[in-house]
């Protein structure tokens, strides 16, 4: 009688096991932050939207990863696709001009939209905006600054700390600028509401090396774009108009892509400190793309004697 009630009540909990699995599956989840060990190019994947938790405050989000560029000769002349979150667009477009890539009928939706350029080996981070407004007198303004230290900035709207370096005002922006690092700030006098509001996408250029493994970082807070090179602050863009969300796949190696891997990458649905941004670029993937001396010393320091040891064998 005792094995007839031990067997059904395992019988029950299988059951219940097997049921929570395709429901699992099946109806989907949302993971607090997406993490894909290693993407390599020749790989196409896709991501369903109710499977990557949305922003916290519908607008903030990190993003990070290592890439490793193979060979900038692949596709050469396209635009080369890495990620975007956005557009399903079925056809393959094989365009050197941007402004085709972009058009009405092609990547309209990007937020965020990961590039590399036909031409050269920077990476362009690309976001869908709405401007309301138009801003007169615009000029840029490049401040090279010579005093160290860490300034507190007040910017348009919100307080804002210069995480690194210099800090200095220019017509109501944290305008800085070391070796590492440019700001690009517009100033303006005055600016004038739009009859209808003008979608763009605007974007930053970053540099990427050849042949060799280096960590992207950025951060979207407050309508501010931080972008982290190797764990430092490298470059910072205020949006002229307002960041829109979509509610679409995130597609990686779609259509014509690059030659080369992600690595660690990571999507978190919050903005995330400088500090952490520079423990994920410490974080180094144990794989040969790397120097097998340069993996070991980075995991003893970090007493991670186990991917040391693991490093002697990759």
């Amino acid at each position: 009688m005792n094995k007839i009630i031990i067997g059904a009540i395992c019988s029950i909990i299988l059951i219940i096991i097997i049921i929570i699995v395709v429901v699992y599956y099946s109806v989907g989840y949302t993971i607090e932050s997406l993490y894909i060990e290693r993407q390599d190019s020749n790989k196409r994947i896709e991501f369903e939207n109710s499977k990557i938790k949305s922003p916290q405050n519908g607008y903030d989000y990190t993003m990070c990863f290592f890439i490793y560029n193979n060979d900038y000769t692949k596709n050469f002349d396209y635009w080369k696709h890495v990620l975007h979150k956005g557009s399903n667009v079925s056809n393959n477009i094989k365009t050197n001009n941007w402004d085709t890539l972009t058009s009405v009928s092609n990547y309209t939706q990007q937020n965020p939209g990961i590039w590399m350029n036909p031409k050269n080996t920077k990476m362009r981070l690309a976001f869908s905006t709405q401007r309301m407004y138009d801003y007169s007198s615009p000029k840029t303004v490049l401040e090279t600054l010579e005093q160290p230290g860490r300034v507190s900035c007040i910017s348009y709207k919100d307080k804002y700390t210069c995480p690194i370096d210099n800090c200095k005002w220019v017509d109501g922006e944290c305008i800085w600028n070391n070796e590492h690092a440019n700001i690009f700030g517009q100033s303006g006098h005055g600016k004038t509401k739009l009859n209808e509001p003008i979608n763009e996408i605007e974007y930053v250029d970053i540099d990427i090396p050849f042949k060799k493994m280096v960590h992207i970082g950025f951060v979207l807070e407050h309508q501010i774009l931080n972008v982290y090179y190797n764990g430092k602050l490298k470059k910072i863009h205020k949006f002229k108009g307002e960041l829109v969300p979509n509610e679409d796949m995130m597609y990686f190696n779609y259509n014509t892509t690059y030659d080369g891997s992600l690595l660690n990458f990571n999507y978190i649905p919050h903005a995330i400190e400088p500090t952490k941004m520079y423990e994920y670029s410490r974080d180094l993937p144990n794989v040969k793309l790397i120097p097998k001396n340069e993996r070991f010393n980075n995991y003893i320091q970090r007493f991670k004697i186990s991917e040391a040891a693991k490093s002697f064998f990759i």
